[in-house]
This record gives C-alpha cells, structure tokens and sequence, in this order.
C-alpha cells in the first residue's frame, strides 16, 4: 500500500489537468467521444484506485466498449497514448510537450492528412487493433512508394477479402503487395479497381473449375494462375474452359494439369470458342468412334484408341483415305491372315497409297477387278497346263487381250490350244496376237481357222511326220464352273458369295 493517497471522496471536487497543446492542436478536429474518453482516461490516470477497467469506463460515460476501444485506437493514432496491451488493453498517456520536444507530435497540420486514413485502416482490421509502430510502416508504404492514401486501402481490402487468414494479414505482405503494385503501375484508383476486378474474376473462375472437378475448396496460387493463362493468353472463357473439364472424367483424380493439357491442345487447333470447342469435342468423338471401327475390324481391343493412335488415325485421313477404305483394307489384312497391328496396317496403306486407291468404293472396284482377273488368269492357266501363280506381268497382258476384244472363251481356247507347248504362255499370246490382229473375236471362227492352219501344216503322203503342237482334246468350261472361281475372292474380300 502506497504511504500517501488521495481519499476516494475527494476525486469529485478535485481537478483534473489538461495539457493546453492539447486543448489547441488536438481536441477540436477530435471526434466527440473520443474527447470524452481521452478526458475521463486522464482523470483516472491521476486518481489512484479507482476501477479503470474498459467495461468500467463504458459505463461511466454512457458509452459501448466497442467505442471506448475506438476512441482509445484514435488517440493512440495521433501519438497521444502508447498501448502497452491488448488483452486487457492497457494504454500510457503520453506526456505531449515531451512529444513534441522529441519530435514525435506533429500537432493539427500533421495529424491531419492521415486523420481519416487511421480510421479506415482501423474499419478495415475490426477487431484486430492497429499498432502505432504499423500505423508508421502504412504511412511509409504512402510516402515512400508514393501510394495515394485510397489505392492502400483498396489494397488492404483486397489482401484481407482474399486472404484464407482474413484481418491477419502481415504488414510484411502489404508491404510487397504494395511494391508489386507500383512495378505494374496501379497507383490510380481506375488501374487498381481494374486489376481487383481481374484477379477476384481470377479466383472465381478457378473456384468454380475446382467445383467443376468436384472439389470443394479455394484455389491456390498456382491454379490461379494457370487459369489467369487460359483467360488472357489464350483467350478462353470461363464457358470454354468448363467445357474441357468433361474431359477430366477420363482420369481417376482431376486436376488442372490435365485441363490446361486439353485447353493447350485446342489453342493450338484454334478452338477457343465455345461453339469451336464442342465442334473440337464432336470431331475428337468421330475419330475414336472411327478409330475404334479400324481397330475392330483388325481384331485389336477398343481400349487401343489411345490419343497417340487418333493421331495416326488422323494422319490416315490426312493421306486421303475415308472411312470406308480404313475399314476395307483392315479386313482384307484381317481376312488374309497378315500380321495386323497398326503399323503392318500403315505400311499396307503406303501400298494402296502408292497406287492411287483412298476411296472405299474406289478400293473394292480395284480389288474385285484385280481378283477377277487373277481368277480368270488361274483358269487360263488351268487350261493351258501352266503350273505357277500369276504375276502383275500377266494381269496386265490379260487386260489388254480384254481392251483388243478377247473373250473368256476366245482366251480359254487359246490356252487349250497352247496346252503342249514350251512355252504355253507365250504360245497363247502368239495364238491370240495372230487373232484378233486378223478381227477373228468369236469362238468358231477362231477354231476353224486353227484347224485350217492345223491341216495346212500336215507333211504330204508319204513325208515326215505333222506337227502336233496344238493337237489335244478339247475342254469347255460352264456357267457354273466360272462362279466357282470367284468363290475365293469373294471370301478374301469379305464378301457374301454371288447366287
């Protein structure tokens, strides 16, 4: 217990003293109350034991504690109290002609220009109570950066409103907030409200991607910006880009690395619009669908539709083939018994390439052609007695027997006729040269004019013995036996046999 006080009955008829500094520079710019609070703080400060609690002074002056704590926040703004703590909070009065000798008042004209500043500063951090020492590093960021007062406190609102720790933002975070600011540029209230509208569409538009994945959480920093580069470098709107997230439902665990690979490869189609995107989508749909056709019909699992084998697919295209050739050619290759992965299928297709045929139709008209033709040589050959499989040599003499007017049977009766010598195929061409050169196209005509070259080379009585080259029975094929030999190629080409 101190040696000497005042009685308490005393504080109602003693006398408080009020530094006149303060009656000129401070009160009259001071908000009411908060001249009622400094005051009757004062008289506390020179009344030993009397309560001075905040509840105890809110009652005293008929007044919320929110506002008491305000009235303090203020006078300790202007350098008149120091707090020396916040739970209970405690405040120091400061001796003001001290201050002012030291430098640390700067009485009306100073406090002035940062009056309403501390006040909004103060809105801005609610129930977080600003200390001078921050006050000090905000008024720096102002003058040092040169930061008009409102563009701050654009820019604390921002950084509380986006920050998961709300009011409990760092002075150190505005700090290089604010120097990321002047870099770009937004030191006018237009450019900083434009750039708050930006990064806040930013953020709604990667929260709802998040959504859009099935994820119910605040982006982060780096899924910002990824999606920052979609909007602005490459121009997708947020419809767009929730479009490519159908594409995640491919994989087990979605994610933004997998959308800016889908959005990446449809920038670089040049399908950025909505509208381009679903186009993009409905042809990526048509080549799988197509795609998996070829694979079925080699006999490969439809889980071979890989994106690197749509490439390829769309690389087949490219060349020139349709659908129906793709399809054709693998069931040929199928049918056949070739090796039929996809790259015996692309060297097949250089084959066919190599030879004009893209088409479906196209291709079966060649392949119907050239089977018959190999059909027909096999019964040529039959007859002639020629023992091996025909070459592309003997096709294309066959087609031009068939340009000058030959027959089937006109040929076959040549082949007969060539049956016993060396050279079988050679005498048949000597045969049908030696026809259709003297216009003799039908099968009677030919025969008698063999047998009259037949008779025509037999010796004299008596003379040496006749030439029997072409001395042989006969043999004619039917109808039936013609059909027959197109049975083959009907299965080797995939189809039904002609009734």
């Amino acid at each position: 217990m101190p040696l000497c006080v005042f009685d308490d009955s005393n504080a109602m008829f003693g006398s408080t003293p009020v530094d006149n500094l303060f009656l000129e520079e401070f009160m009259p710019l001071a908000p009411g109350d908060c001249v009622k609070v400094y005051l009757y703080g004062l008289k506390l400060c020179q009344s030993a034991g009397r309560e001075m609690t905040l509840s105890a002074v809110a009652r005293a002056l008929a007044l919320e504690e929110e506002q008491v704590l305000k009235a303090f926040g203020y006078w300790e703004r202007k350098g008149l109290l120091r707090r020396l703590s916040d739970r209970p909070p405690s405040y120091a009065y400061v001796n003001l002609q001290r201050a002012v000798m030291e430098g640390k008042l700067g009485g009306r004209d100073q406090a002035l220009p940062y009056q309403e500043f501390n006040g909004a500063l103060q809105d801005l951090f609610g129930d977080r109570l600003l200390h001078a020492e921050e006050y000090q590093r905000l008024y720096a960021i102002v003058e040092d950066l040169g930061i008009p007062q409102d563009v701050l406190l654009l820019l604390v609102d921002y950084m509380i409103r986006s920050s998961p720790r709300k009011r409990n933002v760092t002075l150190k975070q505005i700090e290089r907030e604010a120097q990321f600011w002047v870099s770009k540029g937004y030191t006018t209230r237009e450019s900083a409200q434009d750039y708050i509208h930006s990064k806040e569409a930013v953020y709604e538009g990667a929260r709802q991607v998040l959504r859009q994945m099935g994820q119910r959480r605040a982006p982060s920093l780096d899924e910002e910006a990824l999606y920052q580069r979609w909007t602005e470098e490459m121009g997708f709107s947020l419809e767009a880009i929730l479009l490519a997230c159908k594409e995640t439902t491919k994989i087990s665990a979605p994610n933004f690395a997998y959308v800016d690979s889908v959005l990446t490869s449809r920038y670089k189609r040049g399908a950025i619009r909505p509208d381009q995107a679903a186009e993009a989508e409905r042809q990526r749909a048509e080549r799988v669908q197509g795609l998996r056709q070829v694979l079925e019909s080699l006999g490969l699992p439809a889980s071979a539709a890989t994106q690197d084998n749509q490439k390829l697919y769309s690389s087949w295209l490219q060349m020139g083939f349709d659908q129906e050739a793709l399809v054709f050619i693998a069931r040929y290759m199928l049918r056949r018994g070739d090796r039929h992965d996809l790259d015996a299928f692309s060297a097949m297709l250089e084959r066919f390439r190599s030879k004009g045929l893209f088409k479906g139709e196209e291709l079966q008209e060649k392949l119907q052609a050239q089977g018959r033709s190999e059909r027909e040589l096999d019964a040529l050959f039959h007859a002639a007695d020629i023992r091996r499989r025909p070459t592309d040599a003997d096709i294309q003499q066959l087609e031009s027997w068939k340009k000058q007017g030959a027959s089937m049977e006109l040929m076959l009766l040549a082949a007969e006729y060539s049956r016993h010598a060396e050279n079988p195929f050679a005498m048949m061409q000597k045969i049908l040269s030696g026809w259709l050169e003297a216009s003799l196209r039908d099968v009677e005509s030919a025969r008698r004019d063999h047998e009259q070259r037949r008779q025509a080379a037999k010796p004299a009585a008596g003379g040496t013995k006749a030439n029997t080259w072409n001395n042989y029975p006969q043999h004619s094929y039917t109808k039936e036996e013609y059909e027959a030999m197109y049975d083959d190629l009907d299965e080797l080409l995939g189809e039904e046999p002609k009734t």
